[in-house]
């Protein structure tokens, strides 16, 4: 199974561009709503499942566009130094999404098929992803900010 984008035939540039454009204002939109709550937020989720539809590509640029505008929000702006590794750890879910939509898991999924395996498996899935992407931008982060290799 390829993508969503590529087996429907919506592989121009323009649908792409429109899919990220999407993908990343309800990002944005569902993140600055729940902007109370802390660590409450849907952006991760949304660029797993616009890699895991639509490709890499779509995955890769709602993750970068959405944490490029939510760099400015309530709670303060990011530095240059923090945007550019949050950008890099939310592309930990876009390539999550995009590698298991390679799989039969994938296919499963999309047909309806019997989930507990699945269910428990992308629950699994998602605890690792969620710690590699965190461990990512916390450690690499406090390496740079304290100059310490």
């Amino acid at each position: 199974m390829q993508s969503l984008v590529r087996d429907t035939g919506f592989n121009r540039v323009s649908t792409k561009v429109a899919l990220i454009a999407v993908f990343t204002g309800l990002s944005l939109g569902t993140n600055y709503v729940l902007i109370d709550l802390p660590n409450v937020k849907v952006m991760d989720a949304l660029v797993f499942v616009s890699a895991f539809l639509f490709g890499l590509e779509v995955g890769l640029g709602v993750a970068v566009c959405s944490r490029l505008v939510y760099a400015v929000n309530p709670w303060g702006t990011a530095t240059l130094d923090l945007l550019l590794f949050l950008m890099l750890g939310e592309t930990f879910y876009a390539l999550a999404g995009f590698i298991l939509s390679r799989t039969s898991l994938a296919r499963d999924l999309i047909d309806g098929r019997e989930l507990r395996r699945e269910s428990i498996i992308l629950v699994i899935l998602s605890f690792i992803w969620e710690f590699a992407s965190d461990s990512l931008q916390n450690c690499l982060f406090d390496v740079l900010l304290t100059n310490s290799f």
